[in-house]
């Protein structure tokens, strides 16, 4: 036989298994994605062992007083935010601040039940049961004299003035506030006043100032303009308008200090006090008609103190320093009570220091209040009740009296004025705002 050939005979080699390196980068998948590992395609060779992963790095060690921080700084939880991310704003206020609405609300209800009580009832009824009980808890223990609880309302009113009404002009500017502030002003005020002319010239009696003028155009002007209570002898159609003078006046005294007031909240309301100090004197010297105009300007003290604790609340000033223009405030205030002015307004001390506690205290727990559906509705119709019931409720009440039973007549006196003040708040109050927005450049309210 002849010799064979190299590699005759010799059985075919079973097919080439897979390389090395594919099955280890198979494993290395498998390691990666955390599935588990495929066997191997062969027993023949036998597949690489896979690499031994890498000892993981060890977590940085945790800070002893991590936890300490944290309470300390009281920081929120974390939420799902990824990390290095910019933390979330902080939260604003509201808008409307709950406790303005609640005292807004039972201020005008403290009125309404102090001229019934002390005009109507004391005077021409006789006290019941109910407001002698009531009057003995309140009224002398809190030193609010004669009128009783309405008297603090009057303070609060304008404290509250001072706070709500200065932010509004530092962002309107002096003419679109001025505008504002009379287109909200003078249209409920009319309608106030030729509802109480109208009741004056049939006959009945709203509640008036002084004396009840004739029904005449001139005395209708001059009670629209608040220029009656600038005049003597002193007759209103709107008795509780005298308040709305005040009003006008703190208005103008902001209008023109708001250039000062954009720069140095502090140097303004220092300034503002030294103008109403220099006029009071100046009234208390000359007297006649200045004295007249002079002795309202006390009451100009008590919204430049709301403008005090709003400053001081939003941190427009130190809290020391409206402190101390609120003492400053109240000792010209007391100051003034006893100079020689027109005893047409008088100044009541203790029913300032009253309403200035609760403006302090209430303002204190406005982040325990809760805003209520009734403290609304109640507060933006506070205005409307403060003049309705003046000119409503009771020429009502002097009519009936004397042919229904007492609970009949007060029964009637609220419902009337509760009717008037939603058709003057829907039909007359409301339209004038959402005027006073569209011309201010703020949206409209519905």
């Amino acid at each position: 036989m002849p010799p064979s050939s190299p590699g005759a005979g010799r059985q075919p080699l079973p097919p080439r298994p897979a390389p090395v390196e594919e099955t280890v980068q198979f494993d290395q998948t498998q390691e990666i994605t955390g599935g588990p590992k495929a066997p191997p395609q062969s027993r023949n060779p036998p597949p690489a062992p896979p690499p031994k992963p890498a000892p993981p790095e060890p977590a940085p060690p945790e800070p002893a007083d991590e936890t300490v921080q944290l309470k300390a700084v009281r920081e929120p939880p974390e939420t799902g935010t990824a990390q290095g991310a910019e933390p979330p704003p902080a939260p604003k206020r509201p808008r409307r601040i709950v406790f303005i609405d609640i005292v807004r609300a039972i201020a005008a209800l403290w009125v309404f039940y102090g001229h019934v009580d002390i005009l109507f009832l004391q005077e021409e009824v006789g006290p019941t049961w109910f407001t002698t009980a009531f009057n003995y808890f309140i009224g002398p223990p809190l030193h609010l004299g004669e009128e009783g609880i309405g008297a603090a309302a009057v303070p609060l009113f304008f404290l509250v003035s001072g706070f709500v009404i200065t932010p509004i002009a530092l962002k309107m500017g002096t003419g679109r506030f001025t505008l504002n502030r009379l287109m909200r002003l003078y249209p409920p005020l009319i309608v106030a006043v030729l509802i109480g002319a109208a009741a004056v010239a049939v006959g009945l009696h709203p509640l008036v100032l002084r004396s009840e003028p004739d029904v005449t155009l001139g005395n209708i002007l001059t009670n629209i303009t608040l220029v009656n209570f600038f005049q003597r002898p002193l007759g209103a159609f709107v008795g509780v308008g005298w308040t709305l003078a005040v009003e006008l006046l703190f208005c103008l005294l902001l209008a023109a200090m708001l250039p000062l007031l954009r720069r140095w909240i502090w140097v303004a309301i220092a300034v503002e006090i030294e103008i109403l100090l220099v006029l009071i004197l100046l009234g208390n010297h000359f007297g006649g008609t200045f004295g007249v105009v002079a002795s309202e300007l006390p009451y100009l003290l008590i919204p430049v103190m709301g403008q005090a604790i709003w400053a001081g609340w939003n941190e427009k000033i130190h809290g020391w320093l409206a402190g101390f223009f609120l003492a400053i405030c109240w000792g010209l205030y007391v100051w003034s009570s006893h100079l020689d002015l027109a005893d047409d307004f008088v100044l009541r001390p203790a029913p300032l220091a009253f309403g200035l506690l609760i403006m302090l205290v209430g303002l204190g727990m406005e982040n325990r209040l809760r805003q209520r559906a009734v403290w609304t509705w109640l507060s933006e119709r506070s205005f409307s009740l403060y003049l309705m019931h003046a000119v409503v409720a009771f020429p009502v009440l002097r009519a009936l009296v004397d042919v229904t039973p007492l609970w009949v007549t007060l029964l009637a006196g609220v419902a009337a004025t509760a009717v008037a003040v939603e058709l003057c708040y829907r039909f007359v109050e409301r339209p004038s705002h959402n005027l006073a927005r569209r011309f201010s450049g703020r949206p409209t309210r519905r």
